[in-house]
């Protein structure tokens, strides 16, 4: 079940965007280049989504990847996208 808290974190376009940019895992520098954020807009909407359990993480040396953690928040995603 999907909490309000979760529906308000999932509505904001930059995060729906970027849940559906991280159906495979990227790094910061990817999603970067794929999105018209600044570095600092980035990570906030980042977090946001990891204290919702939206994205899960996973490091290597000094890169993170980042991860849509369940596939229903990617269904959610594109039918939200495409209103």
């Amino acid at each position: 079940m999907i909490d309000q808290k979760t529906c308000k974190a999932i509505g904001n376009k930059e995060r729906l965007g970027l849940i559906l940019c991280l159906e495979k895992e990227k790094t910061v520098n990817d999603l970067l280049e794929l999105c018209q954020l600044s570095q600092s807009a980035l990570s906030q909407h980042l977090k946001i989504l990891r204290d919702n359990k939206i994205v899960s993480t996973r490091r290597e040396g000094k890169q993170i990847f980042y991860k849509t953690k369940d596939k229903k928040f990617i269904t959610i995603g594109k039918l939200l996208s495409k209103n």
